[in-house]
């Protein structure tokens, strides 16, 4: 996290995504904001082998209508009439969004277009049904 969202805060954050987990296959997927569009970005892209699925073709407003939903429930679910960002230290912030997604979005909140799972039960389901795939296989 930063205090802004230039081109070296989105290629720091890829670069530890793709350094704390196996990203293979993996689609990048954003709006088309110019940290995602610039240069350096694309290079780190093409780098470690990712797909980037922002359409330069059509610019779709609703491509990026999923992750615009998950940033607006955070702010409503954790932000709005319970804290004032603007006054705290950015250690504060990144806490708190953090505890948010790790400790509640991740592990407890119930997703229903994951049958009433929340992503951690629905990733683990499915990474357990892939090791039943490979020992019949």
């Amino acid at each position: 996290m930063d205090d802004n969202i230039r081109s070296p805060l989105v290629e720091r954050s890829l670069n530890m995504a793709v350094s704390n987990k196996d990203m293979t296959d993996s689609i990048f997927h954003s709006d088309c904001g110019s940290q995602y569009t610039s240069n350096d970005f694309r290079k780190l892209i093409k780098k470690h082998n990712l797909k980037q699925s922002m359409s330069y073709a059509t610019f779709s407003c609703y491509g990026n209508a999923k992750c615009e939903s998950l940033i607006g429930r955070f702010k409503v679910e954790a932000i709005y009439k319970r804290y004032d960002t603007k006054n705290m230290s950015m250690d504060a912030v990144k806490a708190l969004v953090f505890r948010y997604f790790m400790g509640y979005w991740n592990n407890r909140r119930i997703n229903h277009a994951m049958g009433g799972m929340p992503p951690y039960e629905k990733r683990r389901r499915y990474y357990q049904q892939m090791e039943v795939m490979k020992m019949v296989a």
